[in-house]
Parts: C-alpha cells; sequence; structure tokens
C-alpha cells in the first residue's frame, strides 16, 4: 500500500526511536522542529486558533497525537488535516521522491507510486491553513528543504512555520500547554509522581517493542529479522506480565505510556502481521512468521487477510 519514503539529501539525528528521526537541516540546529509551546516563551504562547495538526491516521507516532489533543478536548482551538494514507511523488519533475499528500475526503481513490491498486480518499481533512498539497511543502515553506518529511506536524499560523515534529514533544505540548482552553484540563497524562514509571517503560519495554517491529519489517538478511522477532515477543511477554500486575502501564492510572503501547498493539494484526511479511526478496514470508509463533506456542489473534496470505505462502 505504501512506499518507504524516499529522503532527498537530508541529514538525521537519531532519537529514542532509531528508526525514526529528529531533523536537522545544512544550517540548522538540532532542536529547529522540537520548539515547546508555553507562557514562559517569548514565541510560542498557549493561544486558541493559533495552531495547527498535521497528521496521517495510518502513523502510529501522529496517531498518538491526534488522541491526546481529543482527549484534552482541544478540538477547537487546534485545527486538523489528515492525510492520504498512500504516499504519491511529490514533485515527480524533480525528483523521486515519495511521500504524505493531502486530498479532499471527495476525491477519487488513488493508485500508489507504482501505479497499482486504488485507494480511496475518505477520511482525508486537506490542509485548509496553507493549501499545501504534500507534506513536504510544509517543510519547504518551514525553512526545511531537505530532510525527511514526516508526521506530526505542530504548525504555527501566526508565524507560519513548524513548531514541533517530535510525536513526544506534541502529546506533552497537548497535555498541559493549552489547560487553560482544554475542556478536560484535569486530564494530566504526564503527572509528577509516575514519571519515573512513564520514563522507565518508554525507554527500556517501549522502545524495544517498538524499534524491533521495524527492524523486523526492514529485515534483508534472516539472521536480521530472528534476531528482532525473538525480542518483539520477548517485549511482548514482559508487558503482558506488567499489565498482569497492574491495570495500566505506569499503576493504577492512564497516561501517556498506555497511548503510546495501545497504536502499536492496535496496528499488530493489521499491519505488523500483515505487511511487515510480504513476498519480498528483502522481506520474509508470512509463514516464517506463523512457524515462528507456533515454535513459541504463542496465542496470537490473526486477521483473515494474514490467514489467506501464509496459506497462499505455505502452498
Amino acid at each position: 500500500r505504501c512506499v518507504q519514503e524516499t529522503g532527498i539529501n537530508a541529514e538525521y539525528m537519531g532519537n529514542q526511536n532509531n528508526h525514526r528521526h529528529k531533523l536537522m537541516a545544512s544550517g540548522q540546529t538540532q532542536n529547529s522542529l522540537t520548539n515547546q509551546i508555553s507562557k514562559d516563551s517569548d514565541r510560542f504562547q498557549p493561544e486558541g486558533d493559533r495552531y495547527h495538526l498535521y497528521i496521517s491516521y495510518l502513523c502510529p507516532f501522529a496517531h498518538r497525537t491526534y488522541i491526546v489533543r481529543n482527549l484534552k478536548g482541544l478540538q477547537n482551538h487546534i485545527g486538523l488535516s489528515n492525510t492520504h494514507s498512500t504516499y504519491q511523488k511529490t514533485k515527480p519533475e524533480q525528483d523521486d521522491h515519495a511521500g504524505w499528500v493531502f486530498r479532499n475526503e471527495s476525491d477519487p481513490p488513488i493508485t500508489n507510486v507504482l501505479g497499482n491498486g486504488s485507494f480511496p480518499s475518505e477520511g482525508c481533512i486537506p490542509d485548509t491553513v496553507n493549501n499545501c498539497k504534500t507534506v513536504r511543502e510544509l517543510y519547504e515553506l518551514s525553512g526545511f528543504p531537505e530532510v525527511k518529511f514526516s508526521v506530526p506536524v505542530l504548525w504555527d499560523k501566526k508565524e507560519k512555520v513548524i513548531v514541533n515534529n517530535e510525536s513526544a514533544d506534541i502529546m506533552r505540548i497537548f497535555n498541559s500547554a493549552f489547560n487553560d482552553l482544554s475542556t478536560n484540563p484535569a486530564l494530566d497524562l504526564y503527572p509528577e509522581a509516575l514519571r519515573p514509571q512513564i520514563d522507565n517503560f518508554n525507554n527500556g519495554l517501549f522502545t524495544a517493542l517498538n524499534n524491533n517491529l521495524y527492524k523486523c519489517g526492514f529485515a534483508k538478511a534472516q539472521a536480521e529479522y530472528d534476531v528482532a522477532v525473538n525480542i518483539v515477543f520477548e517485549q511482548l511477554d514482559k508487558i503482558e506480565e506488567l499489565l498482569d500486575k497492574q491495570r495500566y502501564v505506569a499503576g493504577e492510572r492512564f497516561t501517556e505510556a498506555d497511548i503510546k503501547l495501545f497504536v502499536v498493539l492496535v496496528r499488530f494484526d493489521e499491519v505488523y502481521l500483515s505487511l511487515i511479511h510480504i513476498s519480498e526478496p528483502t522481506r520474509l514470508l508470512s509463514i516464517s512468521y506463523a512457524v515462528f509463533c507456533l515454535k513459541k506456542k504463542k496465542n496470537i489473534t490473526v486477521c483473515n487477510k494474514t490467514k489467506s496470505m501464509i496459506l497462499q505462502n505455505n502452498s
């Protein structure tokens, strides 16, 4: 359905998720796109109808910022645009970059960049702020023409720049910076008393799970896959043991850690099981995953699409 985004002369700075990157364009500092919004800021104040969130429902990183925005009741103060789920060429006359594009919900279906499939525009929300056709255009407008054009993007309509494109930062901005405008200010997803537990989970179990899911998908050799998939199920076992003892990840209170875990687990069958194990030379077949699960005696739920793929590969 999607093609790996193609970068163009970008410099990458790795963060806690090794398959995802903070951006550092030539001549820019590491913190250029990790600005904060607060009452103490001399630039980015928490004002109503000043900021706009660009996401793709498909992307788990963007999804978690959308969840926090809605849980905090900020829909009337922070606008939203949602890209099409299928990458398109962003400047076909100039280069081969493929990435996120905006569509109207009423637009006809599109194919992927290889010309295959037919993917509807249902749920798409166009860019009503800058009228951009691609996420790439947002970065170029903000002075970042040579980076990885990722979502989410938190945009300042007043200064016409990207404030932040790191999902973990945006979650915490929404959690506390706009409490004067929020319809649910009492909700604190990063409570001070639980920060050690939350940080420990984010930097430990969750990072190991998340990183190795993507390492499975991008593995170019059996050995790479074997190492990553073992780590994935080891982390899932540890998380299951943790949740056997307590209601939520950090204890008896719902926090940002639960949201981060949810957006991964809700995609497990439909995305990680069915799409990571496609029949390409650089991927393992779905049957390999199934055999692994049987050997480990894992009780997993497999969607019908994945069952079909396993049967086809097995035959």
